[in-house]
C-alpha cells in the first residue's frame, strides 16, 4: 500500500499561504510532527499532532486555520523575534 498523499494547503488564500509556510517551516527543520508539538510543549503551548497536521493543511485543505493567538508562539519555536519575521508577506 502507498503512503498518503499529504492535502496540501489552497495557496490561493493568505490562511492557505499561512498553512503552507507552517509546513514548509518545519520540513526546512527536518523536524517531524512529534518534533513541533514537543517544542510548542516546551513553551507552554500544548498542540496535539493532529492539530498540528490540520494547520499545515489549513481550512481549505480540509484541515483548520491557524489561530491568530498562536502567531507568537510559531515565532518563538522556529526562532523568529515577531510573527511579521515567519508570515507570508501577502
Amino acid at each position: 500500500m502507498a503512503p498518503r498523499q499529504a492535502r496540501e494547503p489552497n495557496t490561493k488564500t493568505y490562511a492557505g499561504r499561512i498553512a503552507a509556510r507552517l509546513r514548509e517551516l518545519r520540513t526546512e527543520k527536518r523536524w517531524t510532527v512529534s518534533d513541533i508539538c514537543v517544542r510548542f510543549s516546551a513553551i507552554g503551548v500544548p498542540v496535539e499532532e493532529q492539530t498540528w497536521r490540520s494547520y499545515e493543511r489549513g481550512k481549505d485543505g480540509g484541515g483548520a486555520n491557524l489561530p491568530p493567538n498562536l502567531f507568537p508562539a510559531v515565532a518563538k519555536v522556529f526562532g523568529y523575534d515577531t510573527a511579521s519575521g515567519w508570515l507570508p508577506k501577502q
